[in-house]
């Protein structure tokens, strides 16, 4: 039902949603790990890193989406608002990330529930309403996913990061 048809554009959609999914999973076990000191730090630190890979990867992606947006001088019109829109997610996400590392934030379901349906308000809205831009494109340009680089995986953070 997420699907927008652009198979690159929907892998790392998916990608997104399952970064998300393992903060769910580090979050339940985070509340069964409190009384072990060694299971708590190992949690926090996989919950550090999916933070990390998560505006990584999101931003990595959104970049990727924009290219698509503007491939060959074809201009999405309502690119600037959706480059706004990407890059104010990417920041709530660092923002967030930054104040639970200070210890002023604690993750929770309301957190997981806000970057859940923020992906799919913003996938079934938004790039839903850029999927005509992309097929007047693709018909201009039918080779234009053999000439835009997909995001690669050195962009990301390490796990030791």
């Amino acid at each position: 039902e997420w699907a927008t048809g652009v198979h690159s554009i929907d892998a790392q959609h998916y990608r997104l949603f399952l970064l998300i999914n393992r903060l769910y999973k580090n979050i339940v076990g985070s509340s069964t790990a409190k009384d072990d000191q060694a299971s708590a730090e190992r949690i926090k630190n996989e919950l550090d890193h999916t933070l990390r890979e998560l505006s990584s990867y999101a931003q990595v992606h959104f970049e990727f989406e924009e290219q698509v947006l503007q491939f060959g001088g074809m201009i999405y019109e309502n690119i600037e608002e959706h480059k706004k829109r990407h890059r104010s997610y990417v920041a709530s996400i660092k923002r967030f990330h930054a104040e639970w590392l200070r210890g002023n934030a604690s993750l929770d379901f309301a957190l997981l529930s806000w970057l859940w349906q923020w992906l799919v308000q913003h996938i079934s809205q938004e790039d839903f309403a850029y999927l005509p831009h992309v097929m007047r494109m693709t018909q201009e340009f039918p080779n234009w996913r053999d000439e835009l680089a997909e995001p690669v995986s050195d962009k990301l953070p390490s796990r030791r990061q």
